[in-house]
């Protein structure tokens, strides 16, 4: 099974078409959240209906699963806490499981939490969804975890530590996630790095047309990274 990553798109549009166009490669796209960008000269309001038609035509091509981002929150819940309502909609629209390969793959989406609320969701979410010994566990979430070279900036590590502590928990095999744009970029930094048996990957965020991404084959344990310096292959196994 191949797994096309890609995140932080932010309303670069060109980088949507190009995932459109390309989607057909995988079978199964993943947009690991901030599809809007909060700076941007249109309202979130707008942004979303020209982002809703592009996941449709995705989602009708192959496979898409997605997760929100800190920049993709539209509404608050009753404890004040942004949420993506509209991703969560879309989530809730579609027709495509969440286990691939004949039940040999789980895929979870997790929610950007930003608060008890929220946080407190998300683990109920991941317990309800834990799969059978022997099952794939995938995550997708839009932060990458605290400890991982997936989450390096240039002041340092800016990883989630509670996802950390629920990596540690429940023991998923990778997490998909983005947020941190140029991790990869850094030579402190990365794309894929394993946290005790867990791989984690950020394909980080680049100018142009062409998204950086990373390609993802489960079945084969390889992956391969493609950015504006070139690419780079790492062996899973």
């Amino acid at each position: 099974m191949k797994v096309l990553l890609v995140a932080d798109l932010h309303m670069n549009l060109p980088q949507f078409a190009w995932l459109e166009k390309n989607a057909h490669h995988a079978d199964l796209v993943v947009i690991a959240g901030d599809f809007l960008q909060i700076t941007h000269s249109c309202d979130k309001t707008e942004q979303i209906s020209k982002i809703k038609p592009i996941i449709e035509r995705i989602r009708q091509r192959r496979p898409l699963m997605i997760t929100c981002g800190n920049h993709d929150g539209d509404t608050r819940n009753p404890a004040g806490e942004e949420y993506a309502a509209w991703i969560q909609a879309i989530r809730a629209e579609s027709a495509h499981p969440t286990d691939f390969g004949d039940g040999k793959y789980r895929f979870t989406s997790c929610i950007w939490w930003n608060g008890p609320e929220t946080r407190k969701h998300m683990l109920e979410h991941l317990r309800a969804n834990q799969p059978e010994e022997g099952v794939t566990w995938i995550w997708i979430h839009h932060a990458p975890p605290r400890g991982s070279k997936t989450a390096w900036t240039r002041n340092g590590d800016a990883g989630d530590p509670y996802l950390l502590k629920l990596i540690g928990l429940l023991g998923p095999n990778h997490v998909l996630s983005g947020h941190i744009h140029d991790a990869p970029f850094h030579a402190q930094g990365s794309w894929g790095e394993r946290i005790g048996k867990t791989w984690a990957f950020n394909p980080g965020k680049q100018i142009g047309d062409v998204p950086s991404h990373i390609e993802i084959d489960l079945a084969n344990r390889k992956a391969r990274y493609s950015s504006i310096e070139g690419v780079e292959l790492l062996d899973l196994k």
